[in-house]
């Protein structure tokens, strides 16, 4: 029979685990950086989704789970083949995975 004390372990430690678990299903990876004037965030769905930008001379490449997107100076790539036009005015390009593909946001307007 498992003392009070060990009891009391195992229950602290499935309880943080349970925790753990719940952020990381929550809370998605951020990542970001300046493409000329604007900048371009990015956010993976939860914290298992990897989020990882790089600087290619196509542009900024943003990799959110298995999602890839191409942002350029003139628009966005979206995985699905889709190409979304940047207005020349736009200063902020957000990017979020969802279970759906990528929502992507340009000024805090969403743009697909």
């Amino acid at each position: 029979m498992a003392s009070k004390r060990g009891r009391y372990l195992l229950i602290v430690l499935f309880l943080g685990l349970l925790g753990v678990t719940l952020t990381g299903a929550l809370i998605g990876n951020e990542v970001s950086t300046k493409l000329g004037d604007r900048f371009v965030w990015a956010e993976s769905a939860h914290a298992l989704s990897g989020a990882h930008v790089s600087m290619e001379p196509a542009g900024a490449v943003f990799q959110l789970g298995e999602q890839r997107i191409t942002v350029t100076q003139d628009a966005v790539l979206l995985p699905d083949g889709r190409r979304l036009p940047v207005p020349a005015a736009c200063r902020r390009i957000a990017l979020s995975e969802t279970s759906e593909g990528v929502r992507v946001r340009m000024d805090d307007v969403p743009a697909n």
